[in-house]
C-alpha cells in the first residue's frame, strides 16, 4: 500500500478529481472540435500538392502566432490564477486589463506591422503577410481572454472555466470552416479560417467577462506586483508552446535554406508534418487540463507543506506518463493508420515524423507537468531556464538535421530535445523538493506501452519493420472501413493497455478510490 505521506489529501483529491473532470471533459471537446477542423479544413483547402501546401501555409501562420498567444492566454492565466489562489482578489482584474492593454496591445503591433518582415525576411514568402495579420487579431483578444480564465480558475471556479472553453472549441470549428469556405474567395484561402478563429476569440471574450461578474474593488495586487510574476510565466509559457509550434517553422525555414525545392513542394512538406504534429501533440493536449488544476492547490501548499508538493508531483507525473503512454504506443505501431484517420491517403507521408515526434511528447507530457509545478511552487526563473534549454536544443539540433535528412530531422531533433528536458527536470524535482517521477513505474508503464505497441504493429500497421503489412492493414483499403478499424482496434488496445495497468500496479487500489470520488457526487 501507497504510504499515506504520498497521498494527495482528500479534499484536494475531491477538488483535483472534479475539477479534472470537469476541464478534461472540455479538453476533450477541445480535440475533437480540433480533429473536425483538421478534417474539414485540408478538404475546404483541396485536394492534391496544392492542397497540402495551403494546410502547411496556414499551419505556419498560426503557428508563429500560437507563440504569442501562450504569452497572451497561458501565462497570463497562470499568474492571475496564483494571486486569487492566494486570496488577492482586490483590483487584480483592473490592475490585469491594464497590463495586457500595453503586452497584448504591443504583441499585436509587433506581428500586424511587422507581419511582412517576417513573411519575406525569416520565410522568404510574401504571401504570408496577410495571414500573419489576420492572426495578430487572435493575440490581441487572447490577452484579456487570458485574464478571466486565470481569475475563473484562482477561483476554483472549474465549471464556468470549462464552459467557456468549451464554448471557445465549438465557436472555433464554426468560424474557421465557415471563414475557409465563405471568404476565401473574397480574401485569401489561408486568411479566411484565420478571420473566423479571431471572431470565436472575441466572442468568448465576451463570455468570460460576464461569467466572472463584477469586479473587486482593491489595491491587494499592482500593475508592477503582477507583471514581475507574470513576465517569467508569459515566458515559460512562450517557450513551452515554442517548444511545441517551432519544429515546423524549422522545416519551412530549414527547406527554404539548405534544398532546392519550389514554395509548393516546400509547403506541402510543411502540410505532411502539420498532419503528424495534430495527432503527435494529443498526449500534450490530454494531461494539459492537470495544470489547471495543480495550479491553485500547489500555489496554497508550496509555502508550507513540502509533504503535500511532493505527492502532487509523484501522483501526478504518474498520471500524466498513463495518459501519454497509451497513445504514444499506438501512433508509434501505426502511424500511417493515424494520419489517414483524419486526413487524406497523400498526408501519409508524415508517418516518418510521427514516429518520432509521438516519442518526444511523451516525454513532454511529463516534462510540462513538472514545469508547471515548479512554476507554481513560485520558481517561474526555473521553469524558463528548464523550457529556454529544451528550446535552444530544439533549435541547435533541429537545423543540422533538417539539412541533411529533412523534415524527418526536425522531429528527431525534437524527440531529443524533449527527453533531455525531462531528465533535467526530473533532477530539479528530486533535488529541490524530494520526489520527481517514480522510475520504477515509468518503465512499468512504458513497458506495457511496448507490448501494447507491438501487437498493434503486428495486426494493424500499412508497413512493417520487417517488411510487408499488418495482418488486418488492408481491410477497407483507405475508406470509411479502415477508419472505423483503426478506431475500434485502438479502442480495444487502448483497454489492453489500461488492463496491463492495473496488473502491474501503476494502477492500484488508492487510484480505484479517487476515480470513484471522482465519479461518484457526493457532499
Amino acid at each position: 500500500m501507497t504510504d499515506s505521506k504520498d497521498q494527495v489529501p482528500e479534499d484536494d483529491a475531491k477538488a483535483i478529481g472534479r475539477g479534472a473532470l470537469y476541464l478534461t471533459m472540455t479538453k476533450l471537446w477541445f480535440m475533437v472540435s480540433g480533429y473536425v477542423v483538421y478534417f474539414g479544413l485540408p478538404r475546404l483547402l483541396g485536394a492534391g500538392e496544392e492542397g497540402k501546401a495551403l494546410f502547411g501555409k496556414y499551419q505556419v501562420a498560426i503557428g508563429l502566432a500560437s507563440i504569442a498567444n501562450a504569452l497572451a492566454v497561458q501565462g497570463t492565466t497562470q499568474a492571475i490564477a496564483r494571486f486569487v489562489g492566494r486570496g488577492k482578489v482586490g483590483g487584480i482584474r483592473a490592475s490585469a486589463i491594464r497590463l495586457q492593454a500595453m503586452l497584448g496591445g504591443g504583441a499585436f503591433l509587433i506581428l500586424f506591422f511587422g507581419a511582412p518582415y517576417l513573411a519575406s525576411g525569416l520565410y522568404s514568402d510574401a504571401s504570408l503577410t496577410r495571414p500573419l495579420q489576420c492572426s495578430a487579431f487572435i493575440t490581441l483578444f487572447y490577452s484579456f481572454y487570458g485574464i478571466y480564465m486565470g481569475y475563473l480558475n484562482g477561483s476554483r471556479a472549474f465549471a464556468k472555466q470549462a464552459l467557456v472553453d468549451f464554448s471557445f472549441s465549438t465557436l472555433k470549428v464554426i468560424g474557421v470552416l465557415c471563414g475557409a469556405a465563405l471568404l476565401k474567395d473574397v480574401i485569401d484561402p489561408v486568411s479566411g479560417p484565420i478571420i473566423g478563429w479571431a471572431a470565436a476569440a472575441l466572442v468568448v471574450l465576451v463570455m468570460g467577462r460576464i461569467l466572472c461578474g463584477p469586479a473587486i474593488a482593491g489595491n491587494d495586487v499592482s500593475v508592477s506586483e503582477l507583471f514581475r510574476f507574470q513576465t517569467f510565466t508569459m515566458l515559460v509559457a512562450g517557450a513551452a508552446t515554442a517548444v511545441a509550434k517551432t519544429d515546423l517553422q524549422v522545416v519551412k525555414i530549414g527547406l527554404e535554406k539548405f534544398h532546392t525545392l519550389s514554395e509548393t513542394e516546400i509547403d506541402a512538406i510543411a502540410g505532411e508534418y502539420s498532419a503528424a504534429q495534430v495527432f503527435a501533440t494529443i498526449p500534450y493536449q490530454m494531461v494539459f487540463a492537470i495544470t489547471f488544476i495543480l495550479f491553485p492547490l500547489v500555489t496554497a501548499a508550496s509555502d508550507n507543506d513540502l509533504e503535500k508538493l511532493r505527492g502532487y508531483v509523484k501522483q501526478t507525473t504518474r498520471y500524466a506518463a498513463m495518459i501519454a503512454g497509451c497513445v504514444v504506443s499506438l501512433f508509434v505501431a501505426c502511424p500511417e493508420r493515424t494520419l489517414m484517420v483524419l486526413f487524406r491517403p497523400e498526408y501519409a507521408d508524415g508517418a516518418g515524423a510521427l514516429r518520432f515526434l509521438a516519442l518526444g511528447y511523451f516525454a513532454y507530457s511529463v516534462f510540462f507537468i513538472m514545469v508547471s509545478i515548479i512554476t507554481a511552487s513560485g520558481k517561474p526563473a526555473v521553469s524558463l531556464g528548464l523550457v529556454a534549454t529544451t528550446f535552444l536544443l530544439q533549435l541547435v539540433i533541429g537545423f543540422p538535421l533538417v539539412a541533411t535528412v529533412g523534415s524527418v530531422g526536425a522531429a528527431i531533433a525534437t524527440m531529443i530535445a524533449m527527453a533531455c528536458g525531462l531528465v533535467i527536470a526530473n533532477i530539479y524535482a528530486k533535488k529541490n523538493f524530494g520526489q520527481g517521477a517514480d522510475c520504477s513505474v515509468m518503465l512499468r508503464i512504458v513497458g506495457c506501452g511496448a507490448l501494447v505497441g507491438f501487437v498493434a504493429h503486428i495486426l494493424l500497421a500499412r508497413s512493417t519493420f520487417w517488411g510487408g503489412s499488418g495482418v488486418l492493414a488492408n481491410i477497407g483499403g483507405t475508406g470509411l472501413v479502415s477508419k472505423l478499424l483503426t478506431a475500434g482496434g485502438f479502442s480495444v488496445l487502448g483497454v489492453c493497455f489500461i488492463a496491463l495497468l492495473v496488473i502491474t500496479h501503476v494502477f492500484d487500489d488508492n487510484d480505484k478510490a479517487r476515480f470513484m470520488k471522482v465519479v461518484k457526487r457526493g457532499k
